[in-house]
């Protein structure tokens, strides 16, 4: 991601807590505090590590954020969705930064600062025939996401007009072991976002997008 979409993205997260009804407090009790903790995900586009320490797009973002605030950045990672959902509403961090997709049964207990990049949901597969083209070609095939994902959002809502649509929805899992499992021919079909199959495709080499699941939408914290 480029550094102009990083400082863009940051303003409109700082524009969101100053403006927000009761940010003042929660802005002072993180300045008080001298940290900004934040809860992620492990993967190319969201927290990883390499030579060079802690990076990935949200990461930097955050530390962006963290640097604008005049605090230190704490970073934990979660691979369960839940589980970061959990920590934000006990108050063990104050945001959550994992990608995450906006979505109707998301806002109805989550609080997202401005969207910063627009993705696609992408059914992925082997690159063999027969290729699904269409929703009712996954009817049979063994399709695995993540739990509470927006993923599983779009399938539900596209079940009500294919009943025999099916697909497991794992809790302890990240991109990377869908698209390993895939690869190795473990599944037939996963779903992820159009940034994530962007930043994964030269590793795998077998496997390519088939079409577009639901509506494009939008990422936020």
């Amino acid at each position: 991601m480029s550094s102009r979409l990083l400082l863009l993205a940051a303003t409109l997260l700082v524009t969101l807590l100053v403006t927000g009804c009761d940010t003042p407090d929660r802005l002072d009790a993180i300045r008080q505090r001298g940290e900004l903790h934040v809860i992620t995900r492990n993967g190319p586009t969201t927290y990883y590590e390499d030579r060079t320490g802690p990076t990935g797009f949200e990461y930097e973002l955050a530390a962006r954020f963290a640097r604008h605030l005049g605090v230190e950045l704490r970073v934990r990672t979660e691979v369960s969705l839940e589980e970061a959902f959990g920590a934000l509403q006990r108050g063990h961090v104050d945001l959550v930064a994992a990608g995450l997709a906006i979505t109707p049964q998301r806002k109805e207990f989550l609080a997202f600062a401005p969207p910063y990049l627009d993705v696609e949901h992408l059914v992925v597969v082997r690159n063999e025939p027969p290729l699904p083209l269409s929703t009712v070609d996954l009817i049979g095939r063994r399709l695995h996401i993540m739990a509470n994902t927006g993923h599983a959002e779009v399938l539900r809502s596209l079940q009500a007009d294919h009943p025999e649509l099916t697909w497991t929805e794992a809790e302890d899992v990240e991109t990377i072991d869908l698209l390993d499992a895939l690869d190795a021919g473990e599944i037939d079909a996963t779903v992820i976002d159009s940034n994530e199959f962007i930043a994964n495709r030269g590793f795998y080499t077998q496997l390519r997008a088939a079409f577009r699941l639901g509506e494009p939408t939008q990422l936020a914290w």
